[in-house]
């Protein structure tokens, strides 16, 4: 998984989300820190959550459904999409603050 570290210091966009991109940079603004988030899946961004382990880390949170019709649309099947998505997204880890996936009960269940 590719990430970035949502600050104030905007960075170019290979597809821009703008408001998701402010809204996190506001966010980053106010938890006096970065936050991490999947390079490419800002259209896949429901939220923000935040846990404690010595000190707060807020995590970027995703649909994982919404993620793997980002890598369909990409050319992906959607087998391919899903594997990637389980071993090269979900399956990274990059340290506290890394973004976490969200599957809905029964949604993509075939």
């Amino acid at each position: 998984m590719s990430v970035k570290t949502a600050t104030r210091t905007r960075q170019t966009r290979k597809t821009p989300v703008p408001s998701v991109r402010r809204w996190l940079d506001d966010c980053a603004d106010a938890c006096g820190e970065g936050i991490l988030v999947a390079d490419g899946l800002d259209e896949a961004l429901v939220g923000l959550t935040c846990y404690q382990s010595g000190r707060s880390t807020v995590c970027a949170v995703y649909d994982y459904e919404r993620c793997v019709a980002v890598f369909r649309k990409q050319g992906m099947t959607d087998d391919e999409a899903r594997e990637w998505m389980d071993f090269n997204v979900v399956g990274a880890w990059v340290g506290d603050g890394t973004p976490v996936f969200l599957t809905k009960p029964g949604v993509g269940d075939e």
